[in-house]
């Protein structure tokens, strides 16, 4: 069993802030005779935002991590405690510059992070650093862990927005500067180096229709590309498409695909889609799905064909029709 328990404290207002009691663990049995249980408290404070005369934005996260666990083995029974502090301390500075057609907001984002404590090891965890993560205080998404040493977050946002405001560019990208080697974080997110990879978004969209999203991951001396997300979405009418391409290489992945859904509405009961994906590594179509569906307010049928594709010739490809038909009740 395991369980996970969330309390906001009420404290005065003169704290400016709020406080935040976490407490989650479990117990499990393996290898036969082996047991282990696990409790984690954490104590978080997120202060108000407060604002200089010069207008730039501030705001800090205070953590007491208390992980108690206990294991238990034929040959040996062990009862650890460890706590750990962490603080977060972010700034950022909006500037807006209006023109006859647009908006354009810049805003520079300054995050700095210390704990004295030292980390577990987790260097082979599978985690990637991105541009969603890199400010957040738990940015290696550990519930008994903390990322240990100090370090500073930079990066910039740049937005522009048509005079309804409609988003028209959303650029944002950011990089992480650490004291020292950090052996102990994950490899794969750069972490453990003193530098991370250069990580950012950009959201383009020229016209109502057309939405571009690019997500992306480069070494330090924006060198090599180590991760690629490119996705387009076009919506008009009843057509809809969306293309995505991903890459991964060094030591985040080792893939490289393409993929494509479409649809098209005929009416509100009727619908034809199809989507395929294809590995561009080995040039090999992995599968595609066409499918109808019809669906009133009480009945959806369904018809789906797939087609999945080995590599190995000695396997022929699987072929697969499925219907499916659902009556929905009145009541």
């Amino acid at each position: 069993p395991d369980f996970n328990f969330n309390k906001k404290i009420n404290i005065d207002k003169s704290y400016n802030g709020n406080f935040y009691f976490n407490s989650s663990g479990y117990q499990q049995n393996y290898n036969t005779n082996n047991y282990q249980a696990v409790i984690t408290n954490d104590f978080l404070f997120n202060s108000n935002n407060f604002i200089s005369k010069n207008g730039i934005k501030s705001n800090y996260q205070l953590l007491v991590k208390h992980d108690n666990s206990f294991t238990s083995s034929p040959t040996d029974d062990k009862d650890t405690t460890d706590l750990y502090q962490s603080i977060l301390f972010k700034s950022e500075l909006p500037l807006i510059k209006k023109t006859d057609n647009f908006n354009n907001y810049l805003k520079p984002i300054f995050v700095t992070r210390y704990s004295p404590n030292n980390s577990k090891n987790i260097a082979s965890k599978d985690l990637r650093l991105t541009y969603d993560n890199i400010y957040s205080l738990n940015r290696i998404s550990s519930k008994r862990n903390i990322e240990e040493g100090g370090s500073v977050s930079i990066g910039i946002e740049y937005d522009i927005d048509d005079k309804q405001n409609n988003n028209i560019l959303n650029f944002k990208i950011a990089n992480s500067i650490s004291n020292k080697k950090k052996n102990n974080l994950p490899k794969k997110s750069k972490l453990n180096e003193k530098r991370s990879d250069i990580v950012g978004k950009i959201k383009f969209k020229p016209i109502q229709v057309l939405d571009i999203n690019y997500n992306f991951s480069y070494d330090r001396d924006l060198k090599n590309s180590n991760y690629q997300s490119i996705s387009t979405d076009f919506n008009f009418n009843n057509f809809q498409t969306s293309f995505n391409y991903l890459s991964e290489d060094n030591e985040i992945g080792n893939t490289e695909t393409v993929s494509n859904t479409s649809s098209y509405n005929f009416n509100g009961e009727n619908k034809v889609s199809f989507n395929a994906t294809k590995n561009l590594k080995t040039d090999f179509t992995e599968y595609y799905n066409l499918s109808y569906k019809y669906q009133t307010d009480c009945l959806i049928t369904s018809v789906k064909y797939t087609k999945k594709f080995y590599k190995d010739g000695n396997i022929l490809p699987d072929k697969s029709l499925l219907f499916y038909i659902r009556f929905i009740p009145f009541a």
